[in-house]
């Protein structure tokens, strides 16, 4: 329908009102894709008529998060919704990306079912991306826009020629009481409504919807994101002062590079902050968190550099050793400094310390990515120390991508730990085995694989 005269009018409309399209019709490679993504970077796409492109090299492949990142997701209790489309309106009005996949159902009289439960939203550190930030890469030459948040949960898209009237919303024992025709045909799942009403909800963070921002737009979406965090308070009056607008841009700052590693965003801040007021720019607090910033932002000679004069001004007693300080700070880059940059033993310290934030935000994806930089490193480093931290690091994220659910993911790693740490002292069937008795106890949300 969309290459007809009148579909290309409806998908124009779409694009143009609709700035929070579901992405149910994605299969599960565009998903773990768009995953992988999110937790690296800010996503952006090409949105023109019913077509959502996501443009995986818009971004930076040394520095992480260098246009924007995504806070760790904010839950909610969650609850189940339905939305049904018994003609070509309403799919074009309520799943304009699914008109390709699903629009020759609809005009053959079939109608469609989309039940979808939401326990939670992912949003972004930057409430603006201006067209010039992104001017200097070809890879974004296409970007429209880019999400701005996306909404995690589960659903299920039926198809039937007739649903049964009166039928509340919902999929098996969590919706209502309908009783399907024997037509009615299964089309799209992701996650699993029946575990949405777990406590863990593993099952129940697949990506769903999204919230998109034209490029150089903002502001317009954020009060309208069903899930995400309540707007915050308004500011009290001494941030109207231009040292209150400094301390609030600091205390912004900090978050960023705290909760979403945003050392991009949280500089940015801090450098609208001097503006504001000079003075406060040049205090030890400010400082320490430039330095912070800094590595977050892969500029980690420079943030090392700022720690050390940090230190060194702090020890009026000079009660530490010039290895003391340098030890410090060689521990704070590497808890903070891309794991893509230093040297290999550095990159696998620093991937380290990436799998246990990602896991303390059940960033599974995040993990994933790093075990599979590790991957790539383990075979490289010849220290076994340092090959014992590259395969931690694999191990790590084994668990990691166990406790949020992904089985498939956790047990590939495992195995894959076991090959590199085990391999040279083990009998191949011997190691095999041994992973696979391991791997239930190890990781207990995926016994039963």
């Amino acid at each position: 329908m969309d290459d007809t005269a009148v579909g290309r009018a409806r998908c124009e409309d779409a694009r143009t009102h609709q700035l929070k399209p579901f992405i149910v019709e994605w299969d599960a490679t565009d998903l773990a894709g768009f995953e992988a993504k999110a937790a690296r970077d800010l996503v952006f796409v090409k949105y023109e008529g019913c077509s959502l492109t996501v443009l995986d090299g818009c971004s930076d492949g040394a520095v992480p998060g260098r246009y924007g990142k995504y806070a760790p997701p904010h839950f909610t209790s969650g609850t189940l919704e339905g939305i049904e489309m018994k003609n070509e309106d309403e799919l074009y009005a309520n799943l304009p990306l699914g008109v390709a996949s699903f629009g020759g159902r609809v005009s053959r009289g079939e109608q469609l079912r989309l039940s979808y439960f939401v326990t939670g939203v992912a949003t972004a550190t930057r409430d603006t991306v201006p067209r010039a930030e992104l001017a200097k890469n070809p890879a974004c030459a296409e970007a429209t826009h880019f999400v701005w948040a996306y909404h995690l949960g589960a659903f299920a898209l039926d198809s039937g020629e007739q649903l049964t009237a009166g039928a509340s919303a919902g999929i098996g024992a969590i919706g209502g009481g309908a009783e399907h025709r024997s037509s009615e045909q299964h089309l799209k799942r992701g996650g699993d409504l029946e575990n949405c009403k777990t406590q863990t909800q593993q099952s129940c963070r697949v990506p769903i919807r999204v919230v998109l921002r034209k490029l150089g737009d903002g502001g317009a979406e954020q009060a309208d994101v069903a899930g995400a965090a309540p707007p915050p308070a308004p500011p009290p009056v001494y941030e109207n002062t231009p040292a209150g607008q400094a301390s609030a841009l600091r205390r912004s700052a900090k978050e960023k590079e705290q909760r979403a590693g945003d050392g991009v965003g949280c500089l940015a801040d801090l450098d609208r902050a001097a503006r504001i007021d000079p003075n406060g720019a040049r205090s030890r607090d400010v400082l320490y968190t430039r330095a912070l910033c800094l590595m977050r932002a892969g500029q980690c000679e420079e943030g090392k550099k700022l720690h050390t004069d940090f230190m060194k001004a702090g020890d009026e007693d000079r009660a530490l050793s010039d290895d003391q300080i340098a030890q410090s700070t060689q521990a704070l880059a590497d808890a903070k400094c891309p794991s893509s940059q230093g040297t290999p033993a550095e990159q696998a310290r620093r991937a380290m310390a990436r799998v246990a934030e990602a896991t303390q935000q059940k960033n599974a994806a995040a993990c994933i990515e790093e075990a599979a930089r590790m991957e790539r490193l383990a075979t490289k480093l010849t220290d076994p120390g340092e090959r014992a931290t590259a395969n931690g690091v694999i191990m790590q994220a084994a668990l990691c991508a166990g406790a949020s659910g992904r089985c498939d993911e956790a047990k590939r790693l495992w195995d894959r730990y076991y090959q590199l740490q085990f391999g040279s002292t083990m009998k191949p069937d011997e190691l095999r085995k041994t992973a696979a008795q391991t791997f239930p106890a190890a990781v207990r949300g995926c016994a039963a694989k």
